[in-house]
């Protein structure tokens, strides 16, 4: 008798130095794994090597500003990291969890943004996902259009754009639908 893989959420994102990841870079990645009950059975957060002064030129204003005010711009002048060196470690622990290659969603707020930088820079991570996503802002704008009620107790967060804070934003709201809306 075979036994069922364990039901745990992937929650991951990204911070990158734009919008597309071909012609980008990724600066920080954070994931958590949970339970169904959204425990946390583990937690990974680097910021990757980036100069800014070498590499900058082409980068949105607005992205400067924004990575400026979080401080990862001086983060990523410190840190050493590599994505390939960050993926690794994830698929070791996805691995070391009993996690089967295809058979679990990534789950955050825009999700298929993030998995579109993976694809990019960590394909062996973008590949170890089942093809679906739960995306966490799908509910967000269900309940806006159509249960106003939900949409507006929902939690609200100061977006500082970092990785780790934005996965625990997205539990956090993913918790709130699963309360609001799992008996309808």
């Amino acid at each position: 008798m075979t036994t069922a893989a364990p039901n745990y959420l992937i929650f991951l994102d990204t911070e990158t130095t734009g919008l597309d990841p071909n012609d980008g870079s990724l600066l920080e990645l954070a994931v958590v794994i949970t339970n169904e009950k959204f425990d946390t059975i583990w937690a990974y957060n680097d910021v990757f090597s980036f100069n800014l002064n070498e590499n900058g030129t082409s980068i949105d204003p607005y992205v400067l500003e924004m990575h400026e005010k979080n401080n990862l711009w001086a983060d990523c002048a410190e840190s050493d990291i590599h994505p390939e060196d960050a993926e690794e470690e994830i698929l070791d622990q996805l691995g070391g969890l009993g996690i089967p290659i295809k058979t679990q969603p990534p789950v955050g707020n825009s999700i298929h943004f993030d998995r579109e930088w993976l694809y990019v820079h960590m394909p062996d991570l973008e590949g170890y996902f089942h093809y679906r996503n739960i995306d966490v802002s799908t509910f967000t704008q269900f309940t806006e259009r159509y249960m106003p009620d939900v949409f507006a107790g929902r939690p609200t967060f100061n977006k500082n754009h970092r990785a780790m804070a934005d996965v625990y934003d997205s539990i956090e709201t993913l918790k709130y639908y699963h309360r609001r809306l799992r008996y309808l």
